[in-house]
C-alpha cells in the first residue's frame, strides 16, 4: 500500500494528462470539422468565379501565401467482384489484386505465440504498445 500512496501524485498527473489529451483531441476534431467545412465552401466560391489559377496574397502574420483550388480523383471499390471481373477480362488482374496479410490473424498468432514462448512465423516480427489502462467508476466533485 506504501507503493501505491508513493506513486498516488504521478496516477493523479496521469489522469489530468489523459483528460487534457482528450479534451485536445476533440477540440482538434473540432477545427479539423470547420477547417473542411469552410474550404469546402471557399472551394466552391473560388469554383463559380472567374478566378483561374493560382492567387497570391499578402496575408498579416503570414507574408505571401499562394493559394490554388485542386481537386484529386480517388477510386473507390463499390462491389470487389465486379471489379476484380472486370480487371481480369481487361487483362488487368495483376494491377489490381496482390495478396495481402490479415493484420488481425496476424496478431491474433503472434500473441498465442509469444504466450505460449514459442517462435513467430518467419518473415513477422511484433511491436508492443504498453499503456496504463484507466476505469472511472465516479467522479470527485
Amino acid at each position: 500500500m506504501e507503493e501505491v500512496d508513493r506513486l498516488r501524485e504521478r496516477f493523479t498527473e496521469l489522469v489530468e494528462l489523459r483528460q487534457k489529451r482528450d479534451l485536445d483531441k476533440a477540440t482538434a476534431e473540432r477545427s479539423a470539422a470547420a477547417y473542411n467545412e469552410y474550404e469546402a465552401e471557399l472551394w466552391e466560391e473560388i469554383n463559380e468565379s472567374s478566378i483561374r489559377g493560382a492567387i497570391h496574397l499578402e496575408i498579416p502574420g503570414h507574408g505571401h501565401v499562394a493559394f490554388q483550388k485542386r481537386e484529386t480523383y480517388r477510386g473507390r471499390v463499390l462491389n470487389e467482384h465486379e471489379l476484380i471481373a472486370w480487371a481480369e477480362e481487361n487483362g488487368m488482374l495483376a494491377e489490381f489484386t496482390t495478396p495481402s496479410i490479415s493484420k488481425a490473424r496476424l496478431n491474433e498468432i503472434v500473441r498465442t505465440k509469444i504466450e505460449a514462448r514459442e517462435p513467430l512465423p518467419p518473415g513477422s516480427d511484433f511491436t508492443a504498445t504498453r499503456y496504463i489502462s484507466m476505469s472511472f467508476k465516479n467522479k470527485d466533485k
